[in-house]
This record gives C-alpha cells, sequence and structure tokens, in this order.
C-alpha cells in the first residue's frame, strides 16, 4: 500500500476515535465504567493515539527536507513560522480553563460534585480577532514544518482534521450559547484576521 494512503488511514483513525469518544452515546456506556476520570481517560488515550500516528509517520515518509527547501533563508522564515505557532497555541491555551480541559477538574471533584459547568462565551483577548486561536497556532506550527513530505503531510491530515473539528465544535458552541455565539460568528473569523485591533 502506498505511504501516504497508510498514513492518511492512520490520521482517519484519530479523527474517528476522538469523535467517537465525544458522542453523548459513547460517553454515556463509558462514563459508568470511567466515572470523573472520563476527560483525563479521553485525553491520554488522544496523545497516546497521536503520538502513534506520528511515530508510525516518521517510519514510513520520508523526513529529510526538501531540496527547494533547504536554503538558509527559507530555514530561518519556516522556523520563525513554528515559534511563531508554539507562542500563539501557548496563548490561546491559557485562555481555557485548563483544569476543566484536562479533565483534572472533573477528577478532583468526583463523585462530590459533578463538572458540568460550561465555561462563559470567551470573546475576549485573541478570540477578538479569531474564533479559534488555538487552531490557528496549530495551523502555523503544521505549516511551519511542512518542510519534508512527513511534514507536508502530517500538515495536510492535520489540518483537515482541524476545519473538520472545527465545524462540530461550532454546531456545539452554537446550542450552548445560541444568539450570542452566532453573532460572534458574524464578525469575528474562524482562523486568520488581519484585524489587529480589538472591536
Amino acid at each position: 500500500m502506498n505511504t501516504v494512503v497508510t498514513y492518511a488511514l492512520l490520521w482517519l483513525s484519530f479523527g474517528l476515535g476522538h469523535t467517537l469518544l465525544t458522542m453523548p452515546r459513547i460517553k454515556q456506556h463509558l462514563e459508568p465504567y470511567l466515572g470523573s476520570l472520563y476527560r483525563i481517560a479521553y485525553n491520554l488515550f488522544a496523545l497516546i493515539h497521536i503520538a502513534l500516528v506520528l511515530i508510525i509517520g516518521q517510519q514510513i515518509l520520508d523526513t529529510a527536507r526538501f531540496t527547494a527547501f533547504s536554503s538558509t533563508p527559507v530555514v530561518i522564515l519556516s522556523s520563525l513560522i513554528v515559534l511563531a505557532g508554539v507562542v500563539l497555541t501557548l496563548l490561546a491555551l491559557r485562555q481555557y480553563d485548563l483544569g476543566l480541559f484536562s479533565g483534572v477538574s472533573q477528577w478532583r471533584a468526583g463523585k462530590r460534585q459533578k463538572v458540568l459547568e460550561n465555561e462563559p462565551l470567551q470573546i475576549s483577548g485573541l478570540n477578538r480577532w479569531v474564533r479559534h486561536p488555538l487552531y490557528t497556532g496549530l495551523f502555523l506550527f503544521l505549516w511551519g514544518g511542512a518542510m519534508s513530505p512527513f511534514g507536508f503531510w502530517t500538515a495536510i491530515f492535520a489540518s483537515i482534521y482541524l476545519v473538520i473539528g472545527a465545524h462540530y465544535e461550532e454546531r456545539k458552541l452554537t446550542t450552548l450559547y445560541g444568539k450570542a455565539y452566532t453573532e460572534y460568528q458574524k464578525n469575528v473569523p474562524a482562523f486568520f484576521s488581519l484585524k489587529m485591533s480589538g472591536r
């Protein structure tokens, strides 16, 4: 089988696994066994799964930089884009309740308190310019590193996954926040914006 097709199937397995575990019906079946550890288990599974996808990808695809992108200016530029992606991703993560995001808050609450509270709609900080600053940072990181066959195909498949994931995430956010979110959607782009000042 073609190595690119194999890598695509590995990414498909990650996307399907990640999506299935967020479905209410699947959660209802698994939560009695995992209880307050569900979110932590979900995150650990996702981390292990994506790590395996990337490790196998590095084994089957060439990781050497494309000859056309080997010049010093291009190397510097791509490194700066990767760095910008890392910085933006870290800044975006600061806007989340990392306890809820990781599952630690749910685990600490245990049976004493079910942590179901949704965070208020976040439209300040980086969210003034784009609706998904975390994904924007990941896009920069991915495409800044797309300088080899492995990097290029990783950027392609991960970007497809992020775009599809953002679509489903926005459906959930629209359900949660209603008109407030649809108005926000109209005024703020999803991933990239030229606007550099607050609304």
